[in-house]
């Protein structure tokens, strides 16, 4: 028997050789079962970054009129941090399922997130003058007339209000230089450059419209409104126009930016849409 031999021979009687060997191959064993097991799942991460940092405390600096200190940041953090944990863990329950408010508020959230990725171009003055011929009600300037009024209240004259209006009318009108006085009145006795909208505050709506088809030059009247009798003297009438692209285009951008928008966003919400499908199954609610 040679000397490799007989140490072999020897190593094969030695219990701790036979011991290492066995912790070897548990060892081997432990590693194999680990490598076939699932992973344990990660904890679940709430993602605070330094912008998201940094607008926290602009907003709370915009609340308090001051910069927020490092240790108000930290408490914002941790509250928001509790907050957003405790929202996920609602959610993971169903807690938010039926709510209308909270689905409301997601579905409003969305809507901002996809708007606030929607493009529009900036349109050309043709595009915008064919959108403001397109829609001349929006930018044309009504008619609008300059007068002379003088108010018979009922509160100072009773039912002598209308004939002493009348009896003041025809005064003016023989007399072209008597101007009839008439009662105080708080807007004054000229308006200047007033649309039936306007008129309509004075003279009351059915009251506008009359003095809106007054010829101009003459004495009028009496005219009742909400306050009383009036004589009226329009002296200059303006008729209603739709002005030029060069004097609304600011106005007109704004608009046709405002639709184009709406257009787009409806588009992109209809194309999520159309990833999704409907089952409708009698018997049963949808959700």
């Amino acid at each position: 028997m040679n000397a490799t031999t007989s140490l072999a021979a020897r190593l094969r009687r030695e219990p701790l050789v036979h011991f290492a060997l066995g912790a070897l191959a548990l060892l081997a064993a432990e590693r194999a079962h680990r490598a076939l097991r699932p992973a344990a799942p990660s904890r679940p991460a709430v993602i605070v970054d330094d912008a998201f940092v940094a607008g926290l405390r602009a907003r709370q600096a915009m609340l308090l009129g001051r910069a927020v200190t490092d240790d108000e940041a930290r408490s914002l953090v941790r509250e928001w941090v509790r907050e957003e944990v405790l929202y996920r863990e609602g959610v993971a329950l169903g807690l938010a399922d039926g709510d209308a408010i909270v689905r409301r508020r997601v579905v409003q959230k969305m809507e901002f997130a996809l708007a606030a990725r929607v493009h529009v171009a900036t349109p050309d003055d043709r595009t915008l003058d064919a959108w403001r011929s397109a829609h001349m009600d929006r930018w044309r300037e009504p008619a609008r007339v300059t007068l002379t009024h003088a108010l018979y209240t009922r509160d100072l004259r009773g039912d002598r209000t209308v004939n002493e209006a009348r009896a003041e009318l025809a005064r003016a009108l023989a007399d072209a230089q008597f101007t009839p006085r008439g009662d105080p009145f708080v807007g004054g006795a000229h308006l200047e450059s007033r649309s039936e909208r306007d008129l309509a505050t004075v003279f009351g709506d059915e009251g506008a419209r009359a003095v809106m088809a007054l010829p101009t030059g003459l004495w009028q009247g009496p005219i009742a409104g909400p306050f009383g009798a009036h004589l009226v003297r329009v002296e200059a009438r303006f008729e209603g126009r739709v002005p030029a692209l060069g004097e609304v285009r600011d106005a007109v951008l704004r608009d046709w930016t405002a639709h184009a928008r709406d257009e787009a966003l409806r588009a992109e919400i209809d194309r999520r849409l159309a990833r999704w499908t409907v089952q409708r199954i009698a018997g049963s609610s949808a959700r």
